[in-house]
């Protein structure tokens, strides 16, 4: 695996457990799912995409196609998960929000770090 993919992952993990850790003093378990399911709808994508970069690599239109159909499943899944933890009020909007840009900002930080 290469270095710079298992630093937004161990950088990932690492954020989505701090952040979520940091999310139940408010004792409030819509907070902690908010905050939990931001991180990783926000780390998903990017933890995903070596799956469809190696996917991509064959050229071949059945490849393509297998490219195609994994991306739009791997959206509607979440997108899914969004609306049931929305429609049901399992998450607090607030908190997602800032699980989104922790997540995003450990995907940031791991990959502009320059390990020697």
């Amino acid at each position: 695996m290469d270095a710079q993919l298992r630093r937004v992952y161990v950088a990932s993990a690492g954020m989505a457990l701090i952040a979520t850790a940091v999310s139940v003093a408010w004792k409030d378990p819509g907070v902690t799912t908010g905050v939990a399911a931001g991180v990783v709808v926000s780390v998903v994508p990017f933890a995903t995409w070596h799956a469809v970069v190696s996917l991509a690599s064959d050229r071949s239109a059945r490849r393509r196609a297998l490219v195609v159909a994994f991306v739009l499943a791997k959206y509607a899944v979440l997108a899914g998960a969004m609306w049931v933890l929305f429609r049901f009020r399992l998450a607090d909007m607030p908190a997602f929000g800032a699980g989104l840009l922790a997540g995003s900002v450990a995907v940031l930080g791991a990959l502009t770090v320059r390990t020697r």
